[in-house]
């Protein structure tokens, strides 16, 4: 009998489980409690606290917050359990605070989607976006199918809005770039879109997303991006003027005074050598005392004469060393003078001084690399300097 009325007791209990299973409520209540799941601070353990605050209200309602007053305000008039807690929810789906113009009706999980979307093309301006910039000023390649040939298809496809499902009634919606791009915090797609193109898909191409250090990324990608550059003086641009002419014309005296000599000139890299001359500069304006260059052959005897000012006499002479009455103690011939290098002491046009010592490097050019680092080290250790700040390595 004791067995017939638990198996009856349990065929009971099971339609109501299978009903609890079938509806869970959202908001988990203890076995046992009476209470609404609304209701659930109404327990012992809070009794002091909500005795507390009720004293509180009868003195003056005022004293407490809004949403205790309505509770106890309710609780006056003998509303029903449940109904006494005002539950004021935010909908999950719909951002109705933000401006239309972000959303247009959307709710977060399409925003979020095409948030996501926006950071990968971002992204591929960052890493890929030199692939398509601006380098043929003569329109030399109009001749050959650049885009099928040196620029791969979905390189190209991926820095378009269209690839990533934006429209062209998209272009006018904004999103919230803070923290990804400098200047405002929110942006239309149309000017982060223009920003981008102008920042990797001008005139200078950018690669520099594969190097390790994250605030060196950060540092120059700010560079980059920045919306509102400033823009170079006169006087700036007839110096960057002066020192490209410099550079262009040393190149054309070698190429018609040394025909046949061997050469590893710097034609279409002339820019290293105003860039170099700013570089050097600026840091002696910061405290700079010494620069350590290791760099290839392509552009040294430019750099020799320019930046590091040995003799022009000097490196045209090393072209023709049989002309020398020693000529005997002339070690090697060819391409010799592109492995030599040297140390001077030079006064820089802002009237600061410098010393410069571009290394001689081997025929395995990046081994000259880690010898520049040492010898940077090894110059900061012997001028007591400490702070590592008068020293400057560069490599080229």
């Amino acid at each position: 009998g004791t067995r017939a009325a638990q198996a009856q007791a349990q065929a009971q209990a099971e339609p109501e489980r299978a009903n609890l299973r079938g509806k869970r409520n959202a908001f988990p209540v203890l076995a046992g409690s009476k209470l609404d799941p609304s209701e659930s601070f109404l327990t012992g353990t809070n009794a002091t606290v909500l005795e507390d605050m009720f004293e509180r209200y009868k003195d003056d309602p005022s004293a407490v917050h809004s949403s205790w007053k309505q509770f106890f305000t309710n609780l006056d008039a003998g509303v029903q359990p449940g109904k006494a807690v005002a539950l004021q929810r935010q909908s999950r789906n719909q951002l109705s605070a933000i401006p239309a113009t972000m959303t247009q009706g959307r709710d977060l999980f399409q925003i979020s989607e095409d948030t996501i979307k926006l950071m990968a093309m971002i992204r591929a301006y960052r890493h890929r976006g030199h692939l398509v910039a601006d380098l043929d000023p003569l329109n030399l390649n109009d001749s050959v199918d650049v885009d099928d040939v040196l620029v791969p298809y979905i390189s190209r496809k991926e820095l378009e809005p269209s690839y990533y499902g934006f429209s062209e009634a998209d272009l006018d919606r904004e999103f919230v770039v803070a923290g990804e791009l400098p200047g405002p915090a929110v942006r239309k797609l149309r000017d982060v879109y223009e920003l981008l193109r102008t920042a990797y898909c001008g005139k200078i191409g950018t690669e520099y997303r594969h190097m390790v250090s994250k605030d060196e990324k950060v540092w120059i990608g700010s560079m980059i991006e920045n919306p509102n550059p400033v823009p170079f003086s006169r006087d700036e641009k007839m110096h960057i003027l002066k020192q490209l002419a410099k550079a262009e014309l040393f190149e054309t005296f070698l190429s018609y005074k040394h025909s046949t000599a061997k050469r590893f000139g710097l034609e279409g890299g002339e820019s290293v050598i105003p860039g170099l001359h700013v570089l050097v500069e600026h840091a002696s304006e910061l405290g700079v005392e010494n620069v350590i260059i290791g760099m290839p052959h392509r552009g040294r005897l430019n750099v020799l004469g320019h930046i590091v000012r040995k003799s022009l006499a000097q490196i045209f002479h090393e072209f023709t060393p049989h002309e020398d009455p020693d000529a005997d103690s002339y070690l090697g011939s060819g391409d010799v003078k592109y492995h030599l290098g040297t140390s001077q002491h030079v006064t820089l046009d802002n009237g600061r001084e410098i010393n410069f010592s571009l290394l001689a490097n081997p025929s395995h050019l990046e081994a000259v690399d880690p010898v520049v680092v040492g010898k940077a080290r090894a110059k900061q250790f012997f001028t007591g300097d400490v702070e590592r700040r008068k020293t400057l390595p560069i490599l080229l």
